[in-house]
Formats: C-alpha cells, sequence, structure tokens
C-alpha cells in the first residue's frame, strides 16, 4: 500500500506587498510550520515599523498608534521633504534589502529609540537645529547612530569632508580633514595627497605644521 506524502506548505512571498494602511518589507521567521505562522516587517503609512502574521496583514489598521485613533498619518506630513528623509533614515538602518543598507544597517548603525517610530519627534528636534530645504542630515561621527546628539543639518561640501574614506591629520591641535587643510592653507590637494602617500602621518603632518607656521 503506497501513502501519500504530503508536500510541505510553500510559503508565499509577501515582500513588497501594499494594503492601504501599510508596506510588507521581508519575512523574519515563523512561530510554527505552515504558511499561515510566517512573520513579516511591515511599515505602516505613518513610517512605524510593525511585525505582522501572515494572516493579520490584510486586517491590519497599521501600527498600534494608527489602528488606535483610525487614523494613518497623523501629523500629515507624509510625503514631504523632511518626512522622505526621515523615512530614507529608517531605510538604511532597518531595510536588508534597501541598496545602502551594507553601509549603514550591516554596519551596526541604527536610528534611535526617540525617532525610529516617532517621525514628530524627529521633525521637532530638526526645526529647532537649523533644518533648511537645501541642507541634508549628516551624522558628524560617521560611525555613529542617527540621534538628536549626533546628527546635524550640513551642506554637501561638509558632507563630503566628512567620509570615512577621508584623510584626517592634526595640525595645531585640530583634527582636520586633509582636502580642508589644503583649502584652509591654500595648498593644491592633489599634489598633498601624493606627498602624504609617500610618508607616515606622523612625518606629513610635521611637515605640513613646519609649512605652514
Amino acid at each position: 500500500m503506497w501513502v501519500k506524502i504530503r508536500d510541505k506548505p510553500k510559503i508565499k512571498d509577501k515582500s513588497g506587498l501594499k494594503t492601504k494602511h501599510l508596506t510588507v518589507l521581508y519575512r523574519l521567521h515563523n512561530y510554527k510550520k505552515g504558511d499561515r505562522h510566517s512573520h513579516w516587517l511591515c511599515v505602516c503609512n505613518c513610517g512605524n515599523f510593525i511585525e505582522l502574521a501572515t494572516n493579520d496583514i490584510n486586517r491590519s489598521k497599521g501600527c498600534k498608534t494608527c489602528a488606535f485613533k483610525g487614523i494613518n498619518t497623523k501629523h500629515g506630513k507624509k510625503g514631504t521633504r523632511i518626512y522622505n528623509i526621515w523615512y530614507g533614515m529608517k531605510q538604511r538602518c532597518n531595510y536588508k534589502k534597501y541598496a545602502n543598507y551594507k553601509y549603514y544597517g550591516d554596519r551596526g548603525i541604527a536610528v534611535c529609540d526617540e525617532w525610529l517610530n516617532d517621525f514628530q519627534a524627529f521633525y521637532d528636534w530638526a526645526m529647532n537645529n537649523g533644518y533648511r530645504d537645501d541642507l541634508t542630515i549628516d551624522r558628524i561621527d560617521a560611525n555613529g547612530n542617527y540621534e538628536p546628539d549626533n546628527c546635524r543639518w550640513a551642506n554637501m561640501k561638509t558632507q563630503n569632508n566628512n567620509r570615512r574614506s577621508n584623510i584626517y591629520i592634526n595640525v595645531n591641535n585640530e583634527k582636520i580633514s586633509l582636502k580642508s587643510a589644503c583649502e584652509k592653507y591654500n595648498k593644491n590637494y592633489r599634489h598633498e595627497l601624493k606627498i602624504y602617500r609617500k610618508m607616515s602621518k606622523q612625518e606629513y603632518e610635521r611637515k605640513f605644521i613646519r609649512e605652514n607656521s
């Protein structure tokens, strides 16, 4: 007598699925065998992250805050530039399929609890700390988290001088990027870079200070 072995149910990928109140990002884990017990990371229309089982996705009204108040975006700023900055910041740090995740979340960089699920808190900080439409958010410590004490609004020149790949030297007790030092002391950056690469950092710093003191 032959017994038919029942195949394990295949799990349908719901990544990218959009409902009225949320978007599914990616699958997290299973609590039990079977599709209906799979759990997914989702993002509410207000920007908050939530974890839902498969059979809760279509009936979910969004995160607890939105579901309780019966709204989707209480702040009314969805789609604005500053909202997109906040949303993009969270994507870089939390969404593994995001193009630049390897430079942020994969390196351990996170969004602080104060901002992670509260756009209004981020918005209030931005308005009180120099936000302008021609500036972008910049982490002062390029290896640190997105949090009030480590963020500022900066132009692209400042951001470029704050990259991890930049070369920093100490000039008269000031830590400064080589490019900024060259601008400050009217030096040719490409020429100085060639010299820097031929010497130890300490030797170059002594030479630079000697020539510009």
